[in-house]
C-alpha cells in the first residue's frame, strides 16, 4: 500500500504559529524541498487548503477539503484498478 500524505499549501499566519508553538505545535506546511523529497521516496503527496480560521482564533481541520480530496482519491483509485 503506497503512503499517501496531505499537505496544506497556504501559509498559517504567524500568530497562529508561534501561540501554537508554545504547546509544541509544528508548523502544518512545509518547504519546496521536503516536498521534493517525499515526491522522490514515491509518497502520494495531496496539496490543498486543509487548515481553517474557525472563531479568529483557533486553527482547524478543514473538514469540507480533507473529505473531498480523500474521496477524489478513492475514486482516481479505484477507476485505475477498473482497467
Amino acid at each position: 500500500m503506497a503512503l499517501v500524505i496531505f499537505l496544506q499549501i497556504r501559509r498559517v499566519p504567524e500568530e497562529f504559529l508561534n501561540r501554537y508553538s508554545k504547546i509544541g505545535a509544528k508548523n502544518p506546511c512545509i518547504f519546496r524541498t521536503k516536498r521534493k523529497y517525499l515526491e522522490s521516496l514515491g509518497t502520494t503527496v495531496i496539496y490543498g487548503d486543509f487548515v481553517t480560521i474557525k472563531n479568529g482564533a483557533y486553527l482547524r481541520h478543514n473538514a469540507q477539503s480533507l473529505s473531498e480530496a480523500i474521496i477524489r482519491l478513492a475514486r482516481e483509485n479505484r477507476e485505475i484498478k477498473d482497467f
